[in-house]
């Protein structure tokens, strides 16, 4: 009879590093393949990724808003002449 343990002793961790988003704490708790050291570096890389696309979000939405708002404002004052 196998038991859980000797069943998934045979199972080996893979051995290709992480791909995609994966959550600091999921690495850390549910993938024991991953190093800490190695989870740390990821959380890290995604949290920059993060900062650089609400940055670059930030500007384009504001360049946005100033654009329509601008685009108004000559509209009615040339409408008024």
């Amino acid at each position: 009879m196998d038991t859980l343990g000797h069943l998934l002793s045979r199972v080996a961790f893979p051995s290709k590093p992480p791909r995609g988003w994966i959550p600091l704490y999921t690495m850390v708790t549910f993938c024991p393949d991953i190093s800490y050291a190695t989870a740390k570096k990821k959380a890290e890389r995604q949290t920059q990724t993060l900062k650089t696309v609400g940055l670059y979000g930030t500007v384009v939405l504001g360049a946005a808003t100033l654009g329509l708002t601008w685009m108004t404002l000559f509209h009615r004052t040339r409408s008024r002449v």
